[in-house]
């Protein structure tokens, strides 16, 4: 069976939001103060990887 060539283009903007927030909580220490509350979260990042990627 050939693979599908569709996309869902709002999980890839789903999945490449959860990496980010990923590497934000990572990189906690060089975020900007103005970033930090969202860094905090960051660790939700990895369920929403999951998540997204267990749709398809």
């Amino acid at each position: 069976m050939p693979p599908s060539t569709s996309r869902y283009f709002g999980l890839d903007a789903l999945r490449t939001a959860a990496i980010l927030l990923v590497m934000l909580f990572h990189a906690y220490s060089f975020v900007p103060a103005a970033l930090k509350p969202v860094a905090a979260y960051g660790w939700m990042g990895v369920d929403l990887f999951s998540c997204s990627a267990a749709t398809l």
